[in-house]
């Protein structure tokens, strides 16, 4: 039986940086500034992952132009040996709660194009993909024709 608990220290990170290695082996390293994290525990062994943080209009560390505050579905990976058991699926409904709890009324993420299960896994839980402009870009400067990006009224 998984459990998924909040994830916060030297700890947490050792362990989300190697997942994500191990996930995204040809991607940056996570940044774990600003960011809330959650690691999915199978006994002692972690199966997954994921992050959120808030945008705020008024947040000048973000680079979205916004009107009213989003959280920003972040990063998220299964190990291979614990897909297809829904796992995705709960960690955006765990991060939806805990956008909730501090307000939040829209989440926003980004997929890469090839990524057919995320996207499976957004669609089920009643995300919709948009097409950023370059203000509501989430991937990056110059990279919004990159990803596919998707968004949830909470």
């Amino acid at each position: 039986m998984i459990k998924f608990l909040p994830a916060s220290g030297i700890e947490a990170e050792k362990w989300i940086r190697w997942m994500d290695g191990e996930v995204f082996p040809n991607d940056k390293p996570v940044t774990f500034i600003g960011s809330y994290w959650f690691i999915g525990w199978e006994g002692k062994q972690p199966a997954c992952y994921a992050a959120w943080r808030p945008h705020y209009p008024t947040n000048t560390l973000s680079p979205l132009h916004i009107t009213s505050a989003q959280g920003f579905q972040y990063r998220a990976g299964v190990l291979p040996a614990y897909r297809s058991r829904g796992y995705q699926k709960k960690l955006l409904a765990i991060r939806e709660r805990a956008m909730l709890a501090v307000g939040i009324k829209e989440a926003v993420t980004y997929t890469d194009p090839q990524s057919a299960a995320s996207m499976r896994s957004l669609i089920a839980c009643g995300y919709m993909p948009f097409v950023p402009t370059k203000e509501t870009n989430l991937s990056g400067e110059g990279r919004a024709g990159l990803f596919v990006h998707w968004r949830k009224a909470l």
